[in-house]
């Protein structure tokens, strides 16, 4: 493997790029796990399970409304579709893309953090 310092600029750029996308993905997926949907639409992980697979038939005594659960099937869908997209933003696929360690990913993990931070403090002042 490669270390960083053997990245060239444009590598450099395109793994940051990276970097960012999988933040993004990543805060898309927090945004629909079970536990989040458990506690804005009150719906139990189990009964969530039963959405999904579409086993799950909704009456009016289960607690929630039929759009609630329909809200969580949705949802949910969009969980699954992105963590399908994460898979190309592993940190184990991305080591292997630009032919650099694990540990030089989280090195550049760092520094694309510390640039959006940065960029966000900037947009707040």
């Amino acid at each position: 493997m490669k270390s960083q310092r053997y990245l060239s600029d444009d590598q450099v750029a395109d793994l940051h790029a990276d970097l960012k996308q999988r933040f993004e993905l990543q805060h898309i997926m927090a945004e629909h796990t079970r536990p989040v949907l458990e506690l804005e639409l009150g719906i139990d992980e189990g009964t969530m399970a039963k959405i999904e697979r579409g086993t799950f038939r909704w009456s009016p005594d289960c607690g929630f409304t039929q759009a609630q659960a329909d809200e969580a099937k949705r949802r949910r869908q969009i969980w699954q579709l992105t963590n399908e997209r994460m898979q190309e933003y592993r940190l184990e696929t991305l080591a292997e893309r630009y032919e650099i360690s694990v540990m030089s990913i989280f090195r550049h993990i760092y520094k694309v953090r510390a640039e959006m931070h940065s960029q966000e403090r900037r947009k707040a002042a």
